[in-house]
């Protein structure tokens, strides 16, 4: 039901096998169930995997981990710098 895994390898890209799940939150989710799977929306679309979406989410998981921000390299881009702050989708 997501769309990333179907993608065929190339070489900015290679599914490894293992999907994780980041909520709202920043919660990580590694083995999802069959019942999770069916609940939650079908990610069937590429324009549900913005790449500033990952910056927003994975570091809110950092941050529930190390209660520090992630350091990007990439900061002093505006559109990441808003999405580590949260203030983008």
């Amino acid at each position: 039901r997501d769309v990333v895994p179907t993608l065929p390898p190339s070489i900015a890209y290679r599914q490894i096998g293992r999907e994780v799940w980041v909520d709202d939150a920043g919660e990580l989710t590694y083995v999802m169930s069959w019942a999770m799977r069916h609940i939650l929306p079908a990610r069937d679309s590429v324009w549900y995997h913005p790449l500033l979406s990952y910056f927003r989410l994975l570091n809110r998981a950092f941050m529930r981990k190390t209660r520090w921000p992630y350091l990007s390299r990439f900061r002093g881009d505006s559109a990441i710098r808003e999405a580590l702050d949260g203030k983008s989708l």
